[in-house]
């Protein structure tokens, strides 16, 4: 897991308590993460996307 990986994670996170505004700014800011890492890894931006919403809920739960 790099630094774009654990700041799409932790903007993931904090979505969850925002408003719809402030949601559609971090999918905004998501998909060009996601067009960052495609670049480095040559992996699907869905599939980075899944990934990152997989850890996140990952790391959600062990809080629980």
């Amino acid at each position: 897991m790099d630094e774009i990986d654990i700041k799409a994670i932790q903007l993931i996170n904090k979505a969850i308590l925002s408003d719809e505004r402030e949601i559609e700014a971090t999918i905004k800011t998501l998909k060009n993460l996601a067009k960052i890492k495609k670049r480095k890894t040559k992996k699907a931006i869905r599939d980075i996307l899944d990934y990152w919403a997989s850890e996140a809920y990952k790391l959600d739960m062990e809080k629980v």
